[in-house]
């Protein structure tokens, strides 16, 4: 799922400029604040992301190998997996939108 964010994010970071200035840099598909605002959430969640995994890496240490340690430990990954994907999917919604409705 990462992976796919990543190449989405990627896409995503590529089709941004071209909607600000197509068609017209004085009346663009998609505003430029609207673009940085899409680009800034997305850094967030890979800053947050990344900031994560080592408290993640500590948590799994502190509670252990059993089976409690190992369902916290993997419901903490998976939310912060979850909302990376969530926040990319909705980044790829709002470009698509942009640039078929305009």
């Amino acid at each position: 799922m990462l992976q796919v964010s990543a190449v989405v994010a990627v896409c995503c970071y590529g089709a941004l400029p071209f909607l600000v200035m197509f068609p017209d840099p004085s009346a663009p598909r998609l505003h430029f604040w609207t673009a940085a605002l899409v680009v800034l959430m997305s850094l967030a969640s890979w800053s947050l992301l990344f900031w994560w995994f080592p408290v993640l890496q500590d948590t799994r240490k502190a509670l252990g190998a059993g089976n409690r340690g190992r369902l916290i430990a993997r419901t903490l990954e998976s939310t912060a997996i979850s909302c990376v994907v969530i926040v990319h999917a909705l980044m790829a919604y709002i470009i698509l939108q942009a640039g078929v409705t305009s």
